[in-house]
């Protein structure tokens, strides 16, 4: 039983939706339901999690050695055994999350000892921000939602890169961080690859430049100028160009309709994605479609 369970009927209810068991770890899907009454408590085991929905929802925290409540992000991370308070801000508002409750020794892996842990350290952990994390939870979440073959593997595979990921995010905030170059440098092939992966893997809007700032792990502005180093290309340009590519190779090799391949696109309606094929190829998708197919 976790701190929060103990406060269930004061404070907030919780549901949990699926629950599954991984080697080190248990991962639940479960809504969130708060009263606006601050709580306070003390988790028996580290946990991470990641808020589904909604993409905005007010809450601050204050762990046992920070001075003052901040914010919680859409990813944060609660040490094990270190006392907190959280005040929730959209009273009987819902959220829905995926929460990792880790065992001892990847605990351990993560953490190390939090004795010596930086302010800088326990500050990253109401917020992180870090893309290629979300990516692994958002695999993780669709797992636990709809399983597949060999579903245990997959969860464990996961799970370990879910630590790795999250054990370099933190000791990015300790002295590592002030040991990198100031300059500017550019991009590596593997972010470049990491970016088109995501643009291809995109549903239900057009990425922006902040989320492909996630999946490399880089802050906004840092982002934007090594990209413009790397590839002399605004990211909108470049993400634009993807989009046409893949919106010319399914018109020519697919049978979608129309309003289905600017949905696969992120476009919210047909006519936006009409306009925008016409802006920059000269002619409709439908034109388009009808002289390469004949």
């Amino acid at each position: 039983m976790t701190a929060f369970d103990a406060h269930i009927g004061k404070g907030y209810n919780k549901h949990v939706f699926v629950e599954r068991a991984a080697s080190g770890a248990s991962i639940e899907i479960v809504d969130y339901e708060f009263d606006g009454t601050e709580l306070e408590g003390c988790e028996d085991r580290s946990l991470l999690r990641w808020r589904l929905a909604p993409d905005y929802f007010s809450s601050s925290w204050r762990l046992a050695r920070q001075p003052e409540f901040v914010k919680l992000g859409k990813l944060m991370f609660l040490p094990g055994r270190v006392p907190f308070r959280t005040r929730p801000s959209n009273p009987l508002r819902s959220s829905r999350n995926l929460v990792c409750h880790f065992q001892p020794e990847l605990e351990q892996q993560i953490m190390g000892d939090l004795e010596y842990w930086s302010e800088a350290q326990l500050a990253e952990c109401q917020d992180i921000r870090c893309g290629r994390t979300e990516l692994t939870l958002r695999r993780m979440w669709q797992e636990m939602m709809h399983p597949g073959f060999a579903s245990e593997l997959l969860l464990d595979g996961l799970l370990a890169t879910l630590v790795v990921d999250i054990s370099r995010y933190f000791r990015r905030a300790g002295p590592i961080e002030d040991d990198l170059p100031k300059r500017v440098s550019a991009l590596s092939k593997a972010d470049i690859q990491r970016i088109i992966d995501f643009i291809h893997g995109a549903r239900g809007g057009c990425p922006t430049a902040s989320q492909l700032a996630g999946v490399c792990g880089m802050n906004l502005s840092s982002f934007r100028n090594r990209f413009k180093l790397t590839t002399g290309r605004s990211v909108h340009s470049f993400v634009e160009e993807i989009q046409l590519e893949r919106a010319k190779g399914l018109l020519v090799n697919s049978g979608m309709l129309m309003k289905e391949i600017a949905y696969e696109l992120g476009f919210t309606h047909q006519a936006t994605f009409t306009s925008s094929f016409r802006r920059l190829v000269g002619m409709s998708p439908s034109e388009y479609r009808t002289r390469h197919l004949n």
